[in-house]
């Protein structure tokens, strides 16, 4: 059985690695509005991939754990980011970090994947890292945005035509490539 959100090396290259800058910097301006450092220093960033986005916080004097379940990209991670820390972790475990921070981030699109009892208690543990007054940003799918795209689209990512083709069970939306 696959693992959910289990994501290949043509995965990161070709969706991750393709990120405009743009998009990039208008997250993290986003996350400085509503965490300002001055208030929110220290951010656990969930799903944290090779570190996009904690690099930049970094930079901006937060102090950042990114925890990804992928070795791989923890590795990478830690590499291009060396002012931040990383670690493995799944977001099904977050209760094992045991401390506490002034923001929680999961960010592109990294959460829901699971089922409904174990998404409210990835939920559970986000609360349980929040110190009082903590905010957490979580970045989810709109569905009735997703409802109205196509059930198949050809695009270009990264320099590659990719085809994917979209389907729904019950509530969970799938996106595979053809």
């Amino acid at each position: 059985r696959p693992v959910p959100n289990a994501y290949s090396a043509d995965w990161y290259e070709i969706f991750m690695d393709s990120v405009p800058a743009e998009f990039t910097h208008a997250e993290i301006s986003f996350i400085e509005r509503h965490l300002p450092q001055e208030e929110f220093p220290s951010l656990l960033d969930v799903c944290c991939g090779p570190g996009r986005h904690a690099s930049l916080l970094a930079d901006r004097g937060y102090a950042i754990l990114g925890v990804d379940q992928n070795a791989d990209a923890v590795r990478a991670a830690h590499a291009s980011c060396p002012g931040a820390q990383f670690e493995v972790c799944d977001m099904r475990r977050l209760s094992s970090l045991d401390r506490t921070f002034d923001g929680v981030l999961n960010l592109w699109h990294s959460f829901g994947y699971f089922d409904d009892r174990t998404n409210a208690d990835v939920l559970r543990q986000v609360r349980g890292l929040l110190r009082p007054g903590g905010r957490a940003v979580i970045d989810i799918y709109n569905r009735d945005h997703m409802l109205r795209l196509p059930e198949e689209e050809s695009s270009e990512r990264g320099g590659r035509r990719i085809r994917t083709r979209r389907s729904w069970n019950g509530p969970r939306h799938r996106v595979s490539t053809l």
